[in-house]
């Protein structure tokens, strides 16, 4: 669609692996865009549309904080469908416009794109290959069970509300099974990655170009047996294996003087970087700072805006963080409602907390206090 880069569309039901193909191609070299995220931040104070919500739907929507509640909206929305397609037509164009920055500002050589309602919108029309993740009933039902902690009622209602599968199966060029491991999902996402490729005769190139400039290695450098032979010399013993994390978070692997040194995985939720593990343990300030750019790097390039670290990253060198652009985090410093969202959903507490800012404003941001990044 743009030349530059080939879009995939990847769309499926509830509970049919959606994400985990997001991430398993993220971690394959694409750039992956949660439209679901991106509609959620719709709904966020310094959204263009914020007003206009509320002028739709009332300030009952409201919490005591001044912010859209989503669940006071779904309560007004799900139960009436004029209503849901009033809320749609104020979010959706809003949705579209900031994919579209996204994509403009894409230097990976794919873009994936996923969003349950793909075929219906005008996403589509950005796409150039329709993806459909694919699961039985039964495993849908047993994933949002377990999952999500549904009830047998509420996960029969969750995926009786929405369109037949078979309806997406139709449409699609490429089906990904996820009823089988982790590693089965990768290895045929790899497959129809390879085929998708091969069918856009600048996307080699461009993709050779980008991995060049890069002072660490991802996934997508690296052929599977390398990545299986460096995650069974590292990762200790008692985690979740390789494949389960490349399609959970993100794997960047660190090389000193052409040998590969270390594993690092991070989280890549909400267009927030957030520090997960790192094999073996950093302790040299020469490792931490190349880890630190190498992360960077790879976040920028993953779009994403604020990476967040715990302190205890920094203090087991001995380095000061406010030497390399990072910076005490609280609330106060997190400006944009998306940032404080993520901060709240991390396992370290925010008083230990440092956060660097990767992109200035957020692309779905209409107004924000800036004054705080000054």
């Amino acid at each position: 669609m743009t030349g530059a880069a080939t879009i995939i569309g990847l769309t499926g039901n509830i509970a049919t692996g959606k994400s985990v193909v997001r991430r398993m191609l993220a971690n394959s070299g694409a750039l992956g865009i949660d439209a679901d995220e991106i509609t959620h931040r719709m709904l966020y104070t310094e959204s263009p549309i914020y007003t206009s919500v509320i002028e739709a739907f009332g300030r009952e929507i409201l919490s005591s904080d001044g912010r859209i509640s989503r669940s006071k909206l779904g309560e007004i929305v799900f139960k009436d469908q004029t209503k849901l397609r009033k809320l749609e037509s104020l979010i959706h164009p809003g949705v579209t416009n900031a994919i579209k920055k996204r994509i403009q500002k894409a230097t990976a050589p794919v873009i994936v794109i996923e969003a349950i309602k793909l075929l219906e919108s005008d996403l589509r029309g950005l796409c150039d290959s329709i993806w459909v993740s694919h699961a039985s009933s039964e495993h849908q039902m047993k994933r949002l069970m377990q999952n999500r902690k549904m009830d047998q009622r509420q996960a029969q209602e969750r995926i009786a509300a929405q369109p037949p599968q078979e309806e997406k199966l139709t449409s699609a060029d490429v089906v990904i099974h996820t009823e089988g491991t982790f590693e089965q999902t990768w290895y045929e996402i790899q497959t129809s990655l390879s085929d998708t490729i091969q069918s856009n005769a600048n996307l080699k190139e461009t993709h050779l170009n980008i991995s060049q400039n890069w002072v660490a290695k991802s996934a997508e450098n690296l052929t599977t047996k390398q990545l299986e032979g460096l995650w069974k010399k590292y990762a200790p013993k008692g985690i979740p294996g390789l494949y389960q994390h490349l399609g959970t978070q993100m794997l960047l692997i660190m090389v000193h003087d052409n040998r590969q040194s270390h594993l690092m995985l991070w989280k890549n939720e909400g267009f927030t970087g957030t520090f997960s593990h790192v094999f073996p343990k950093l302790v040299d300030a020469k490792d931490i700072l190349f880890s630190l750019e190498s992360l960077k790097r790879h976040a920028d390039q993953k779009q994403c805006e604020v990476i967040f670290l715990p302190k205890q990253y920094f203090t087991d060198a001995g380095i000061d963080p406010a030497h390399y652009e990072f910076h005490r985090c609280s609330n106060d410093h997190l400006i944009y409602s998306g940032w404080r969202e993520a901060a709240a959903n991390l396992s370290f507490s925010i008083e230990n907390q440092i956060w660097y800012t990767l992109l200035a404003y957020p692309v779905e941001a209409e107004s924000i206090n800036r004054k705080n990044l000054e």
